[in-house]
Formats: structure tokens, C-alpha cells, sequence
């Protein structure tokens, strides 16, 4: 819910703001599923050149997201009916960057401000 008040606050058009809902919700599941069971924090960072959204989940073990996203483009995966969650972060987002913080994997999802009124 504080996403999308501070989505609708921003320069973010709608586009962009369905595209960050959508990647927003696979991250938080994924920290739901395999963050550890622990603490979840969410962060939102918007200024006029980006919206960045991070989630980090209190897993003691660091993800490997090449492994993970190799192991979804496996063509015994292709239709198993789970697994997308990365393929999809790094469709609608600009960028997906992980990061390890012992304990705990953060994700953080990028999107551009390419309005041309962005100063």
C-alpha cells in the first residue's frame, strides 16, 4: 500500500507504475518464500531520475540469482507452473540488482525516470 502512495506522488507513469506493482509483488514473494522466515524490509527510493524499490529478506544464505534464472530458462522448466518470478522482475524493470548482507538477500528494482521533464 505505501508503494502505490508513493507511486502516485511521483513522475511514474502508469505504465511504469503496473510495471513496478507487478515486480514488487514476485520480490516480496520470493522474500515470503525463501527469505529465511525473518524480518522483511521494504525501502522506496524516488527522485526525479528513478524509482528504486529493494525488498530484503533475513535469509542467512546468499541467493544466486544466475543460477536461479538459468535454472528457469531450462527447457524442462519452460512449463512448470512456478519460477518466473526473475524473468518478470527483469522484464518491467530497468534494471534488478541482488546484493548478500549476511544475513539477508536484498533485490532492488530499478525504473528510469525517460520523461523529458525529468530535472
Amino acid at each position: 500500500e505505501q508503494l502505490l502512495k508513493s507511486l502516485e506522488q511521483s513522475w511514474i507513469s502508469d505504465e511504469d507504475k503496473i510495471d513496478l506493482k507487478i515486480s514488487f509483488d514476485e520480490a516480496l514473494t520470493n522474500a515470503f518464500k525463501y527469505g529465511g522466515g525473518g524480518r522483511i524490509i521494504v525501502e522506496i527510493k524516488i527522485d526525479s531520475t528513478q524509482c528504486q524499490v529493494s525488498v530484503l529478506d533475513s535469509n542467512p544464505e546468499k541467493f544466486d540469482p544466475e543460477t536461479a534464472f538459468n535454472s528457469v530458462t531450462n527447457p524442462e522448466q519452460i512449463l512448470a507452473n512456478h519460477g518466473r518470478g526473475l524473468t518478470i522482475m527483469k522484464a518491467y524493470c530497468d534494471s534488478v540488482d541482488y546484493s548478500f548482507h549476511n544475513p539477508g538477500n536484498k533485490v532492488t528494482l530499478v525504473k528510469i525516470n525517460t520523461s523529458e521533464n525529468n530535472d
